[in-house]
């Protein structure tokens, strides 16, 4: 029944997009946390789908689209029963321009985490295959490579924690804003 708030966008994409969002939809209809707060699940996918990009797996959009529903819960029922929201409907992407900021944040950050590993992975073979650097100095590089992962999440999850000013994604963040 909820799935007709989203079927009209839905009906707007092709292909690999259309897939992964018919998936994701699928994902959330049978899952059980959804019928705590189906409409407000809804409303928030048919307000921000259109913004979204394919990157996370679906398991892992649907997860963080349950737990922005709940932790703004409260925002969104104020702004739904404010008097408001019928002459400006904005009102209620205020607040769901976060959660598309919050997916783009996630999604660049996980890009920057697997190039970081991929890189990681491929510099030993390299090394090994030009026949430049002796064992001892491949450990070490292989330690600093690690660091600089750890260093790398650490920054991803300060940036997940809040991402203002200099957050890391500041262009980004702009171009969000301005939807």
């Amino acid at each position: 029944m909820h799935r007709r708030l989203v079927n009209p966008t839905l009906a707007t994409f092709n292909g690999d997009r259309a897939q992964y969002f018919c998936g994701l939809v699928d994902l959330i209809e049978r899952d059980p946390r959804t019928e705590n707060f189906a409409n407000l699940i809804y409303l928030v996918l048919k307000e921000t789908i259109p913004y979204l990009n394919t990157a996370l797996p679906e398991s892992d959009l649907a997860g963080q689209l349950f737990a922005f529903v709940e932790d703004n819960r409260t925002r969104f029922n104020k702004i739904l029963f404010d008097t408001q929201y019928l002459l400006n409907p904005a009102l209620f992407s205020n607040v769901t321009k976060e959660f598309v900021l919050t997916i783009l944040t996630s999604s660049l950050s996980q890009h920057t985490i697997d190039e970081a590993e991929i890189a990681s992975s491929r510099l030993p073979k390299l090394i090994a295959f030009h026949g430049l650097i002796t064992i001892p100095i491949i450990r070490s590089l292989m330690t600093m490579a690690k660091a600089r992962k750890k260093r790398m999440a650490r920054t991803v999850q300060s940036n997940r924690s809040g991402c203002g000013p200099g957050g890391g994604v500041s262009s980004l963040a702009m171009r969000v804003s301005a939807l």
